[in-house]
């Protein structure tokens, strides 16, 4: 035995190849029982079946388990070649055991939170761990005289019944009085407490108990366990008692949530019922034209409300007449509220409960808030009465006004511009129809509001006040509207004296120029794509030629790469001429369509062949299905080719690299749908009305994609030449379909193209 292994704490013992043992250090003769045993198969019997002789030349490593003693031990054998034996190392693992068994009793617990048996769970694994023959979850209440009441008791393996004890004379009030939380009684429990019933019933020796306290430290409840055998150490698994106070916490504290939850929700529920009792009368209110179906109504609505609503009768008395819900019955059970119009009584509301409420609620069935509720009923009944008769009076005093009033606005509601009458400190008094579609009120007259706190162009707020300031006029100003779809109007105003009721106004007349706005903007744009398109196959083609004619002897097949790049550019050029010639023809109603009978997958594949070396070069998945059997039908060839051919390009040019892009032609009740769909970038909703406009692009954020912004615009009215329609659907990100749908016209036995 090495100085090392001598002075290891730990059990160490040596052997030999043959399994006998040479030599044991100290910690290995106190830990077992040595004597008598010379090979290592009598003192670790798994190890009869090993080739300790291997194992000592492999230098091998073998763990093994066994028991000692009441105690659990783990065994290393480790094998030492350049010694020629073999060392056992022990390790006591008992502990672990009992905190694996501790473990899952505090597994099984927690499990079982929130479920109606946790309590259950508790007190049977409190039991079973301490080893104890009774255990209880109780709690308490000292509002209630200091008394106890059991939530779950377990006895000899059994759930028991206990009832509710009080807890003067009983080891349960040590333990919610003493400090710390875990109590032992030990040996004395019955000389302690001979008033307790349930240590007398057990005949109990020993208790331990623990407090139960929710977050703010306060004793809630307490778990307790007895048994008739002393306790032979001190509180025991103090920790383990701990942990199930605190799920027993835990689970005390959401079961007296939910119990507060559900009053709260009945109260909640009723006051739910009288919000639908005056909100029903609000929309009575605001539908009904006359009193009588109010009342009608209000009789009706009130029974629901109340606590008992099947035994609940409504009935209202107004200037002398009786309105009464289904079923009335006037009994004792009463409740009657005055309805006051202009400080004097008119009637009464009133609610009476069937006779049998009695047995329903003893002591009377009408709650406060009811009472409240009445009143409500009553006094809001009364507010619409009196509301209703100055509403009326004042209907009659306005005719007047009105007729005076109507022949200004006569005139100025026929102008078809928009035209709003403001006074000197900007109120509204007037604004046609026009003026509130342009601005965004629809059918509403914004009457009698500051007509600048509707407007959010600073610049142009600033300009209103400036003027009016200096009492002068101004014309043909912009006034910018934001919101969904921004707009732009020009506006002129002029003060006119003494314009209504002698009092000087403001007429501002709004006329909507988005549109010129936008067609400004667009031929802006338009100028400068187109100028951009010619400059760089120009740049492109005048550089090669310069290049060429600079070097004869330039290599040929240099030569004709550079011809090819001024031939494809020279290509660009012919078409961007073509879109804006097309356009124009077709602007000035000189497009001709020219029909002859075509073949659809003839077409088809003409346009597929133009953006083929596109898709090869950005890697995109082409599918194309063409329903078979199409019949030959009548339409322009080359505007059938283009339609197709600017689609499949638009797809190719916002696909990204590896997308798809999927071509279908189908017959569809005497149409001809062709659809072209793609993976690409998406069109944003907002975009979507515009994209078939002429010189129309999308932009994305200061970027905007190549070209004129004529190829969608030149398909839709190709397609309008022939009779059809195009539609496109797009989303974000997972791409854009347009769907194409041509009257499948079929050629006669003589037809001959259209002039």
């Amino acid at each position: 035995m090495t100085t090392v292994d001598a002075f290891n704490p730990s059990p160490v013992l040596t052997f030999d190849a043959q399994g006998i043992i040479l030599e044991s250090n100290p910690a290995a003769r106190a830990a077992f029982s040595l004597e008598g045993i010379l090979t290592l198969g009598e003192f670790l019997p798994a190890a009869r079946d090993l080739d300790l002789g291997e194992s000592i030349q492999q230098g091998l490593q073998i763990w093994l388990c066994a028991q000692h003693s009441d105690l659990l031990y783990r065994f290393l054998l480790q094998g030492v070649p350049s010694e020629s034996k073999g060392y056992v190392y022990a390790q006591d693992i008992s502990d672990l055991r009992i905190a694996h068994a501790d473990l899952r009793a505090i597994l099984e617990v927690t499990r079982a939170l929130t479920q109606e048996n946790f309590f259950h769970a508790l007190v049977r694994n409190l039991a079973r761990s301490c080893g104890m023959r009774y255990a209880m979850v109780g709690t308490y209440s000292e509002a209630r005289g200091g008394h106890a009441l059991p939530v779950a008791v377990w006895q000899d393996g059994l759930f028991v019944d206990e009832d509710e004890f009080a807890l003067t004379g009983t080891p349960f009030r040590t333990v919610l009085e003493q400090t710390p939380s875990v109590v032992t009684i030990r040996d004395e429990t019955l000389s302690r407490y001979p008033g307790c019933a349930i240590a007398q019933r057990l005949n109990a020796s020993s208790f331990v108990g623990v407090t139960v306290e929710h977050g703010e430290g306060e004793r809630i409840a307490f778990l307790g366990l007895f048994d008739p055998e002393p306790l032979r150490e001190g509180p025991p698994k103090d920790v383990m008692l701990r942990v199930f106070a605190a799920c027993a916490a835990g689970e005390l504290q959401r079961r007296q949530a939910e119990s507060r939850f559900q009053r709260v929700l009945v109260t909640f529920e009723q006051q739910l019922k009288e919000l639908s009792c005056i909100y029903g009368l609000a929309e009575s209110l605001r539908t009904r034209e006359n009193i009588e179906a109010i009342c009608e109504d209000l009789v009706q609505l009130i029974p629901p409300a109340w606590r008992y609503p099947e035994l609940a009768r409504a009935r209202i008395i107004l200037d002398g007449r009786e309105y009464t819900s289904r079923r009335f019955v006037e009994t004792q059970w009463g409740q009657s509220a005055a309805v006051v119009v202009d400080t004097r009584a008119r009637g009464m509301v009133q609610v009476y409960y069937a006779d049998d409420v009695q047995a329903a609620m003893p002591g009377g069935p009408f709650l406060a808030s009811e009472r409240k509720l009445l009143d409500a009923v009553a006094r809001t009944l009364g507010e619409a009465l009196e509301r209703r008769e100055i509403e009326a009076d004042n209907r009659r005093k306005a005719i007047i006004l009105a007729q005076e009033r109507n022949r200004l606005e006569t005139i100025l509601r026929g102008i078809g511009e928009g035209v709003v009458v403001t006074d000197t400190r900007d109120r509204v008094l007037m604004m046609n129809g026009t003026a509130q579609d342009l601005l965004g009120f629809g059918a509403r007259e914004p009457v009698d509001t500051d007509f600048l706190s509707h407007l959010k162009d600073k610049e142009f707020c600033e300009i209103w006040r400036e003027t009016a300031d200096a009492g002068s006029d101004f014309a043909k100003r912009d006034l910018r509207l934001g919101g969904k779809h921004p707009r732009t109007l020009s506006v002129t105003r002029s003060r006119i004296p003494e314009l209504i009721q002698g009092e000087d106004c403001y007429v501002t007349i709004l006329h909507d120029v988005t549109k010129e706005r936008e067609i400004d903007q667009m031929k802006t744009d338009f100028v400068s794509g187109v100028s951009h398109e010619l400059r760089t196959p120009m740049t492109s083609i005048k550089g090669f030629v310069t290049t060429l004619l600079r070097s004869p002897d330039m290599p040929q097949h240099l030569r004709e790469h550079f011809l090819g790049i001024i031939h494809e550019e020279t290509d660009r050029l012919m078409k961007l001429i073509e879109e804006v010639l097309e356009m124009g023809s077709i602007e000035s109603g000189r497009a001709v369509l020219r029909r002859v009978p075509l073949d659809v997958t003839e077409q088809v594949s003409g346009a597929v062949s133009v953006v083929t070396a596109a898709m090869l070069a950005k890697q995109i998945i082409f599918e194309q299905d063409i329903e078979p059997g199409l019949p030959r039908f009548l339409a322009d060839p080359t505007r059938f080719h283009t339609i197709v051919c600017n689609l499949l390009e638009n797809a190719v040019k916002f696909t990204p690299q590896g997308g798809q892009i999927s071509l279908r032609a189908h017959r569809e009740d005497g149409v001809l749908v062709i659809q072209v769909q793609d993976t690409g970038i998406g069109i944003p909703k907002d975009h979507l009305d515009n994209i078939f406009e002429r010189f129309y692009q999308v932009k994305s954020g200061t970027r905007k994609s190549a070209g004129a912004g004529l190829g969608l615009f030149l398909v839709r009215e190709m397609v309008k030449l022939h009779g059809g329609t195009v539609t496109v659907e797009s989303e974000l990100e997972r791409g854009t379909i347009f769907t194409v749908r041509l009257p499948l016209v079929i050629p006669g036995p003589e037809t001959k193209p259209d002039a």
